[in-house]
């Protein structure tokens, strides 16, 4: 007799990695004028359900790690109902010499000399980061998703490629990280049902009285005059009045870190360290506080530890985890598409409903301005962008209708890095006739009132 069909999140998931194995990833060379490279791995696992038992360390015969993602399916653990995939999230340490200072991200980091492969820097640098060593037999290497470019603020300048890796882990209970403090100041799993939208059939509530999670999206604001004019306190202000924020749409985390990084708290807070960092570790320190406080909770059966500020997943990371997501079956016959649930992040200039290929992931992440006439403009001069939009989703169209031709596939174009350079073209054109409109109405306004002030003391007294 079969074993019953399983229902939860766990089936979607293992037809998601599925996908995954089975469908190449569209890999970019590397220019000769910036050869940097890094990577990063995106580590899943899944959560037992309550009731589940370990088994006894004295047990004669451990079972032997799955060997494969049909072996790891199987297990009863895995195909109960209540079982809920989670994705690892680091949140950086505080330095004012990162870039991604106190950013959510994926672990790993730049590929060196000495690496064998892209692949092998992401293992690397989840080692040194967190302690895991993702070539025991507990994790399996899935495959790989679509090569990123990684741009200045405003995509003119290339600083590197990113390769994300993905990594099952096959055991119930996860290793005790070792977290590296110059790196990483917390480590948390995050369950699936807080990135991405599911019936409430599939989705298991957090207890029988509460509802099923649901993703909850907020806003990342961006002062842009701070990446134009970096040194210069007053051209920042100035471009601040003339161009206003930037608004990067994110999802919002829950912050309860599962590990805190240990270190010397007395050294980080010398009086030579700057205020960022000094602002990092008093974080640090109530974080570890609240974590173990948590913990002393569980164990006493009573108490609540006062809710944190949540974190926020965008940007980048943001968009390697929807890229992630879009290798999710449907999951509702009456959606139009199995991703719908990104049509309100898509930019003005996408239509809805027309959410394929990935193009969701990449142009849900594009920011927006705070101020109406830059986003006017940018519609105006995105005509090249939006064209290449239609195009990629016509690619994707073609590719799971025909399977021939320059389908979803197909290796030879970088759809999403045509469509940043696009869209940060429009966006460079459309600050440039902002701020010259605008100083040439402050021009005529300060103008206009010299001219009537000179007017009434010459002629109105």
């Amino acid at each position: 007799m079969p074993p019953p069909t399983p229902t939860g999140l766990t089936p979607l998931l293992h037809r998601a990695l599925q996908s995954i194995q089975s469908t190449p990833p569209r890999l970019i060379a590397s220019p000769p004028t910036q050869p940097r490279r890094a990577s990063v791995a995106i580590i899943i696992r899944v959560r037992p359900p309550p009731s589940y038992i370990p088994p006894s360390p004295s047990s004669p015969s451990p079972a032997a790690a799955p060997a494969d993602l049909q072996s790891f399916f199987s297990l009863p653990w895995v195909r109960d109902p209540r079982a809920v995939p989670e994705l690892l999230y680091i949140e950086r340490a505080a330095r004012t010499s990162d870039r991604w200072s106190s950013h959510v991200a994926f672990p790993g980091g730049r590929m060196e000399d000495d690496d064998e492969s892209a692949v092998f820097t992401a293992m690397r640098e989840t080692y040194e980061e967190l302690g895991l060593d993702l070539a025991e037999r507990d994790y399996l290497c899935i495959g790989q998703l679509d090569d990123r470019e990684i741009t200045t603020s405003l995509g003119k300048r290339l600083l590197m490629i990113l390769s994300p890796f993905v990594f099952l882990q096959t055991t119930p209970s996860s290793p005790v990280p070792d977290l590296s403090p110059a790196e990483v100041a917390s480590l948390h799993w995050i369950p699936l049902p807080l990135l991405h939208p599911f019936p409430s059939s599939s989705s298991p509530a957090p207890s029988s009285s509460a509802p099923p999670q649901q993703p909850k999206w907020g806003t990342v604001l961006i002062d842009i005059s701070s990446r134009l004019a970096p040194r210069s306190r007053l051209v920042r202000w100035a471009l601040w009045l003339l161009v206003g924020n930037m608004h990067f749409r994110a999802l919002m985390l829950p912050d309860r870190p599962e590990a805190v990084a240990r270190s010397d708290l007395n050294v980080l807070e010398s009086a030579t360290a700057p205020a960022a960092l000094a602002a990092g570790v008093e974080g640090l320190r109530r974080r570890r506080k609240e974590a173990e406080g948590e913990r002393e909770a569980d164990r006493d059966g009573a108490g609540a530890v006062e809710e944190r500020p949540e974190l926020r997943l965008w940007g980048l990371t943001l968009g390697m985890t929807l890229d992630l997501l879009s290798h999710l079956p449907p999951t509702s016959a009456s959606s139009p598409h199995p991703h719908a649930f990104l049509d309100p992040l898509l930019h003005s200039d996408v239509p809805p409903q027309r959410v394929l290929g990935g193009s969701g992931s990449l142009t849900s992440v594009f920011p927006r301005f705070s101020t109406p006439d830059t986003n006017f403009w940018i519609w105006v001069f995105g005509r090249r962008y939006r064209q290449i939009v239609r195009n990629w989703e016509r690619a994707a169209e073609g590719g799971v209708a025909q399977g021939m031709g320059m389908g979803a596939g197909d290796q030879r174009i970088n759809w999403a890095g045509m469509a940043l350079s696009a869209f940060y073209a429009a966006v460079r054109k459309a600050l440039i006739v902002a701020i010259v409109l605008r100083a040439l109405a402050a021009v005529v306004v300060v103008g206009g009132g010299v001219a009537w002030a000179f007017g009434w003391l010459r002629w109105g007294r």
